[in-house]
């Protein structure tokens, strides 16, 4: 295994280099401290558990010792360019301390410090950067690495292993390494990330990529930064086999901010964030629990590469119940081929059943189990064994068995106690090497396998986690995590690339964006701008009857009373406009009544999010569709492809697809239109947010009704 500094992948020439941070050849402690509780004082101590690896100077100018070692006053006492410089100084003495140390050449630092004024902050980024130096924090709690045995996580000791934790929140970051630790997996890396004045979390998840002992990472952002380029990195990091697991909080309450448009009522923080990670195949969870059973899954030897499971159990009751789980899930649990049904008879009792749960039969063995399981292994119909149900043919029911016997002999009938326990203990024996059989199945054809089992403390629970067949309490938790793990089928499942910027909207003038809408491509209904009833009168004889009104000037027009419609004559007309004179408006817009005999309506938004950057949305309903709240959300631009893809993955989708002999309406049209929406929106960088509300759908076209957009600056 080698170092990071020795890593064999080559570092790209824009990245910066790291390894002073990871694998540093010495470390200055500032700050300190042989005060128990200080910063100083736990980081000191694990910098001097690395001694052995590297040179560890502590720096304290009023201390002759620390730690029972030397302490020195300054870096010009030292004698040596530091690697790393962990900064665990009072806020004012930081910006001289960085200082002295890019000038005795430090190449990193651990900013521990707290309290520091954002300009500071910012300040000592530049120098550092200008000096070709990289820092973590501050206001971080340290950072670890196993492979290069530094400890430098005040607080926080991790065993090894394959897990590299990235958390803004130290004591989070904590919880999480301790969480993977108990589970048997171990830290590779942690990083208590702080205020990110300098690297950002895609600069240490790409970092993490080179990192030779990390499987899987695990972030909690707060804030990302740049979120497209940390979605880049977390994509690259998944297809190098290294999947990104998300804690993260999900904000729904749109209400909390003022809603200009539907489409920022509508696109809420989670969905965006949804809609993001999705992009970049990152697996959102929602508490350490679920982060910890993700991470089992996707750390283990062999990952689920589909959602067909099996579940073999020893009886029908376990077997249906984690059957549900799986369907709760997401996950198929498919019906077996006759060819495998019938190969399966061999081991299923006469009452047990060969079908997908298969149900061994009460009383069946571990060996009998994990022979059905390696039938299905290699059956090829499946992505995955659960196996489940083993209360009664377990080493559970051999220590119970051997207790009650060691205390009631009618347990055991008229065998002499010895034989009764020995034949027990047979049994027991039995049961590992079915525990090993199933393992050996699961390595031998690359189909992950797991278990659900009451009490993973058991051997049989033991031998089969250990062998890389992850082993959990319950079914419902093997599906969720298995879920989680399941690699997306979409195939525009990636981060997409900005287009170059194009012409802007000039202005938010409700004709200035129909047009800017139909010069990408997008149908709408005719229309003239009035001023005047004598000039409504003329545009509608010329548009014919029937005809639309609308008072021009409110965001929200049919709330207010701004819109009337299927207006059928010169009278109807006049009578419209005259009740919308309360309203003030200076302009009007006479438009043609689109009518169809079958029909509905979709919303078609889009904003720039302030960390993820241009997103497109859809939802049906058009003007009801905060009530409606069937929304789906990409990361701009998309293809006319995927853009129909997002369209029929929403709930009232039928409506649109022809249903229950309704004729199937125009949606290739409502794609195109969605897609030219979101490369409008992804290459016109003065939009904050555009709509088109509703877009009517019939058998053979799609036509805007109305737009609306918000240019930066202009909320």
């Amino acid at each position: 295994m080698t170092s990071l500094g020795e890593a064999t992948l080559p570092m790209p020439a824009d990245r910066r280099d790291l390894s002073p941070l990871f694998a540093p050849r010495s470390v200055v402690v500032a700050g300190a401290s042989d005060v128990s509780g200080k910063f100083g004082y736990e980081v000191a101590r694990g910098a001097l558990r690395g001694e052995h690896r590297r040179s560890v100077y502590l720096l304290n100018r009023s201390a002759a010792t620390v730690a029972d070692r030397r302490a020195y006053a300054s870096f010009a006492e030292i004698g040596e360019a530091p690697d790393l410089v962990v900064l665990a100084t009072p806020a004012p003495t930081v910006p001289a301390v960085v200082d002295a140390a890019l000038a005795a050449g430090a190449r990193a630092f651990l900013g521990l410090t707290a309290g520091m004024e954002e300009t500071a902050e910012r300040a000592i980024a530049e120098r550092i950067r200008a000096a070709g130096a990289v820092l973590v924090g501050p206001n971080c709690i340290g950072l670890a690495d196993a492979e290069s045995e530094l400890e430098l996580y005040a607080w926080g000791r991790f065993s090894a292993g394959s897990v590299a934790v990235l958390s803004h929140s130290g004591a989070l970051g904590m919880d999480i390494g301790r969480g993977v630790s108990d589970a048997g997996l171990g830290v590779s890396r942690i990083v208590s990330m702080g205020n990110c004045a300098d690297l950002q979390p895609a600069d240490l998840v790409r970092d993490l990529i080179r990192h030779e002992p990390t499987k899987v990472i695990a972030v909690y952002c707060e804030s990302l930064g740049d979120g497209r380029d940390f979605l880049r990195a977390a994509a690259e990091a998944r297809d190098a086999g290294k999947p990104v697991v998300a804690l993260v909080a999900d904000p729904t309450d749109a209400t909390t901010r003022a809603a200009m448009t539907h489409t920022r009522a509508l696109l809420s923080d989670g969905r965006v964030v949804r809609a993001a990670y999705r992009a970049a195949g990152v697996v959102q969870v929602h508490s350490i629990a679920d982060l910890v059973d993700a991470v089992r899954v996707l750390a283990a030897p062999r990952r689920p590469l589909g959602r067909r499971i099996a579940v073999v159990s020893e009886g029908g009751g376990p077997g249906i119940i984690a059957a549900d789980a799986m369907a709760r899930a997401g996950l198929h649990v498919p019906e077996f081929s006759p060819a495998l049904q019938e190969r399966l008879g061999a081991v299923v009792h006469e009452v047990g059943s060969p079908a997908n749960p298969v149900d061994i039969g009460s009383g069946g063995t571990v060996s009998a189990i994990s022979a059905a399981a390696e039938m299905v292994m290699e059956s090829g119909e499946v992505d995955a064994v659960v196996i489940t149900g083993l209360g009664s043919s377990s080493d559970f029911f051999i220590k119970e068995s051997v207790r009650s016997a060691q205390t009631d002999r009618a347990m055991i009938g008229n065998l002499p106690e010895a034989e009764a326990l020995k034949g027990l203990e047979t049994t027991s024996a039995k049961d590992h090497t079915g525990a090993e059989m199933f393992v050996a199945a699961s390595s031998r054809t690359g189909v992950p396998g797991y278990g659900a089992f009451f009490d993973p403390a058991l051997t049989t629970a033991h031998i089969i986690d250990s062998g890389g067949c992850p082993v959990f309490r319950s079914v419902d938790s093997v599906a969720q995590a298995v879920a989680l793990a399941v690699p997306r089928d979409d195939e525009d499942a990636d981060v997409p690339e900005l287009p170059e910027p194009r012409g802007d909207l000039s202005d938010d003038d409700y004709f200035t964006v129909r047009g800017f809408l139909q010069g990408a491509g997008i149908r709408y209904a005719h229309a003239h701008r009035v001023s005047s009833l004598d000039e409504a009168l003329t545009a509608a004889r010329e548009i014919g009857y029937p005809v639309v009104l609308k008072a021009l000037g409110s965001m929200h027009k049919s709330d207010d009373g701004g819109v009337a419609l299927g207006l059928d004559s010169d009278a109807e007309l006049a009578e419209a406009f005259a009740g919308m004179s309360h309203l003030g408006s200076e302009a009007y817009s006479v438009e043609e009544m689109v009518v169809a005999a079958a029909s509905a309506e979709l919303i078609l938004g889009a904003q720039v999010d302030h960390q993820f950057g241009p997103v497109v949305m859809v939802g049906v309903g058009g003007v009801y569709s905060e009530l409606l709240s069937d929304v789906a959300v990409e990361l701009a631009p998309i293809g006319v492809d995927r853009a129909e893809r997002l369209i029929r993955s929403l709930r009232g989708a039928s409506l649109l697809t022809g249903h229950r002999g309704r004729p199937a309406l125009a949606l290739r049209a409502a794609a195109e239109a969605l897609s030219a929406l979101s490369r409008l929106i992804a290459s016109s960088p003065g939009i904050a947010e555009i709509e088109i509300n509703p877009l009517l759908l019939s058998t053979d076209r799609a036509v805007g009704l109305d737009a609306r957009a918000v240019r930066h600056g202009h909320r």
